[in-house]
């Protein structure tokens, strides 16, 4: 009995050696995980934003892009201006919008339609950003200025089309455009206040309702 004894207590502790191991050594990558875990991701780009979808007939460019066009700049407290010369846009960025500096990125996409990305994607400004249209870069003509607005749209440009025209775009969160009829009646600015992709329209398609904002800040 007495020999036995030690064994034992050697069989007991080696098997609460190996328990402690088993039990405590997935938590600490779970926990990291958790912890590295970015807010900026919890919308993914296949889901459905907040507000109500609209079908906008999308504003063509003058000349089709044949690939897309990209320019960025790292931009801080103090503001700044993007702007991509061949398809007369320009974003502007306002004191005070950002808290720290970031890289921003603009790209143009390529094709018929007058569509943009930026980036970061999710990235929330303290003030409402700028982006400013030359119209004489897109097909808008003199009766569309009261009606061109942009809509936010959360998927890959392709897959917003619902036409085999890609005429016809489902977006949310509709900007009214606003001419800057004293200074230049080509130039249209619409406001945002984060970062994805936006569509410019002349309007909404027959059969959608319309809706939207007023395009003011």
């Amino acid at each position: 009995m007495s020999r036995s004894l030690p064994r034992i207590v050697c069989v007991l502790l080696a098997l609460g050696v190996a328990d402690a191991c088993y039990t405590h050594e997935p938590t600490g990558p779970m926990r990291a995980v958790s912890e590295g875990a970015s807010s900026a991701n919890a919308l993914s780009r296949d889901q459905t934003p907040a507000g109500e979808l609209h079908t906008v007939i999308a504003l063509s460019r003058a000349t089709s892009l044949d690939k897309d066009v990209t320019a960025s700049a790292i931009i801080g407290p103090e503001g700044g201006t993007i702007e991509i010369g061949a398809a007369g846009v320009k974003i502007i960025i306002p004191p005070g919008a950002l808290s720290t500096e970031r890289r921003i990125r603009m790209t143009a996409k390529s094709g018929q339609n007058v569509a943009y990305t930026f980036h970061p994607h999710g990235i929330v400004f303290n003030l409402p950003v700028t982006i400013e249209q030359n119209l004489d870069y897109t097909a808008a003509g003199a009766t569309d200025a009261g009606t061109l607005q942009a809509g936010y749209f959360w998927r890959r440009l392709n897959d917003i089309y619902v036409d085999q025209g890609k005429s016809l775009a489902q977006v949310s969160e509709v900007r009214h455009a606003i001419v800057d009829s004293s200074t230049d009646p080509r130039i249209v600015r619409f406001f945002i206040y984060h970062f994805s992709g936006y569509i410019l329209s002349t309007g909404f398609a027959p059969t959608d309702s319309g809706g939207g904002d007023s395009g003011s800040p």
